[in-house]
C-alpha cells in the first residue's frame, strides 16, 4: 500500500495526472492491507479531483470498510454507489 501511494504522490508531483485506475490501484491495495481510513482518503481525494468513480473504486473502499468492521461507512458508500447509479458486484459482497 506504501509503494500505491509513494507512485500516486509522485504521478501528483510530475507532468502527469492520477487517473480513476491509479486511484483504483491504490484503494484495492489499502482493501487488502486492512488500512479503510486511506482508502476512504483516496476515495475522498478522487472526488474532490473530479475524476469519475466507477464500481471498482467503491467496490475497494467498500471492501475495506467491510474488513475493518467499519460498517456504516460501508452502508454509506452503498448509498453513494446507488446515487451514482453504480452496481456494486455480488463479489464485492461476499
Amino acid at each position: 500500500w506504501r509503494m500505491s501511494l509513494a507512485v500516486l504522490v509522485a504521478v501528483e508531483g510530475s507532468n502527469l495526472h492520477a487517473d480513476t485506475a491509479l486511484y483504483s490501484a491504490a484503494i484495492s491495495a489499502c482493501e487488502k492491507c486492512g488500512i479503510w481510513q486511506w482508502a476512504l482518503l483516496l476515495l475522498d481525494d478522487l472526488q474532490q479531483r473530479c475524476l469519475p468513480t466507477d464500481a471498482t473504486v467503491y467496490s475497494a473502499a467498500f471492501s475495506a470498510c467491510r474488513a475493518g468492521l467499519q460498517w456504516e461507512r460501508a452502508l454509506v458508500l452503498l448509498s453513494e454507489m446507488e446515487g451514482a447509479q453504480l452496481r456494486l458486484e455480488v463479489i464485492g459482497l461476499n
